[in-house]
């Protein structure tokens, strides 16, 4: 980095001392040299045709040193949109050279823009005779760990193996508390808003091809479109959803998801309920099959949950039963605790059907720890964040009779009693990213 930053300061008074010369002076004649140079450059054409809808490039100043048989040339920053690669260069200095021509056979062209060097743009990987820049490498070597793993799938072996992605796909319905109500944040236009609009190509598009190339995404707003929701939990189960527990006698341990018909502020269901833990095995004598009572056929998001634990192990194995088949995992409980974890979208058959709509929880691990378990989720389901104006309102669109009451500051100071909880009414998926993250449990502040 400090060399990197020497490098910068001498390019710097490099820049600084040709500025200084009376061919960069607004009052001073440029050079005879600068001039004609400048002269055979007046029908130069820029070679990279192929980039030519970045902008107008062209030559600001141009600097002649005599003494060091060097001509500076200084682009504007339209060159530095250019992607640039080592022929690149190689071909616009042949260019200029040619350009110029024999009265300046013997001179050296160095080129600049945006105050760099074309070779600082072109990228390590693209690097074949320049010397890699060192500040571009990674400090140290991480060492990663698997999250997900799908049993009996394709193997990625390079790609995004082993990438978390956090990815937003676009704003949300929202409660506007200065006006007590529910609205979208971005307007309305042709039909649709941008608050969904993005969803229509970020998740049947972008997120199956991120994930089929290895990586785990991890979403701030609800991905599944299904309007239903199943919840199978140790503490409260919709319908007649339940656990089936064989070969094992779990511990109930406090903290861990609870369902609540209503979430308000500052309650964070994952923090609410309690959660089950049991050793592992080296054979698979133990399970905890989750069977939910699915309200009709369709297709249906699977999130699993689970405590974080040192003792947890890295290898659980889930099995998921749905009308297609099953699908297996093993998933790395080191990590991701405290919220849903989201294994694919499957299609379920209507009603309770251990063999075709449940998730199988194995206690064969190849370590010997502890795993843990909580609510598994089925479907996206409508909105349960529940919400009303504070104590201490900004004043936007209120009535005049509100406006009286507003302090010197700006601040209107009201009676949250006086106003009822409100939800959305609107599926989860269509609410902004702050009442989803609630829902998964993230911290308020």
């Amino acid at each position: 980095m400090y060399r990197a930053l020497l490098y910068n300061l001498i390019i710097s008074l490099i820049l600084l001392a040709a500025l200084a010369s009376p061919a960069f002076s607004q009052e001073a004649v440029p050079s005879k040299l600068e001039q004609k140079a400048s002269n055979k450059l007046e029908t130069w054409h820029m070679p990279l045709h192929n980039w030519d809808h970045v902008g107008n490039i062209s030559i600001d100043s141009i600097s002649v040193l005599r003494e060091n048989k060097k001509i500076l040339l200084f682009f504007n920053n339209t060159l530095s949109y250019i992607p640039f690669r080592e022929d690149y260069i190689s071909t616009l200095t042949t260019s200029l050279s040619n350009q110029l021509g024999r009265a300046f056979r013997k001179y050296e062209i160095e080129i600049y823009t945006d105050g760099r060097l074309p070779e600082e743009l072109v990228p390590n990987i693209y690097r074949e005779k320049l010397p890699l820049d060192s500040d571009r490498l990674s400090k140290e070597k991480r060492s990663t760990s698997s999250f997900i793993r799908k049993i009996n799938s394709h193997e990625v072996v390079s790609g995004l193996d082993q990438k978390i992605i956090a990815l937003w796909h676009s704003h949300g319905y929202y409660y506007e508390s200065k006006l007590d109500r529910w609205e979208w944040q971005r307007a309305r236009l042709h039909s649709t808003v941008e608050d969904i609009f993005p969803m229509g190509f970020v998740l049947p598009y972008l997120a199956p091809m991120l994930e089929n190339a290895g990586a785990t995404l991890f979403m701030p707003r609800e991905r599944d479109t299904q309007v239903h929701e199943v919840l199978v939990d140790n503490d409260i189960s919709t319908g007649l959803s339940e656990i089936e527990i064989s070969g094992l006698i779990p511990d109930t341990i406090s903290g861990g998801f609870l369902w609540k018909e209503n979430l308000k502020a500052n309650e964070n269901p994952f923090q609410m309920g309690s959660h089950l833990r049991f050793s592992t095995s080296s054979t698979a004598s133990g399970s905890m099959i989750y069977i939910p009572d699915i309200p009709e056929d369709g297709e249906y998001a699977v999130y699993i949950s689970y405590a974080e634990g040192k003792e947890n192990v890295d290898d659980v194995k889930y099995t998921i039963k749905y009308s297609g088949g099953k699908t297996e995992f093993l998933v790395n409980q080191k990590m991701g605790a405290g919220t849903w974890i989201y294994l694919g979208t499957y299609h379920f058959l209507k009603g309770k059907n251990k063999e075709m709509s449940s998730v199988n929880i194995s206690s064969k691990s190849s370590g010997k720890g502890k795993i843990s378990t909580d609510a598994i989720r089925f479907g996206g389901g409508m909105g349960n964040i529940a919400r009303r104006p504070s104590s201490e309102l900004l004043p936007n669109q209120w009535s005049l009779k509100n406006a009286q009451n507003a302090s010197d500051e700006g601040k209107i100071e009201i009676d949250p009693n006086e106003f009822e909880w409100k939800i959305s009414n609107k599926p989860r998926y269509m609410e902004a990213a702050r009442y989803y993250l609630q829902y998964a449990g993230m911290p308020d502040s």
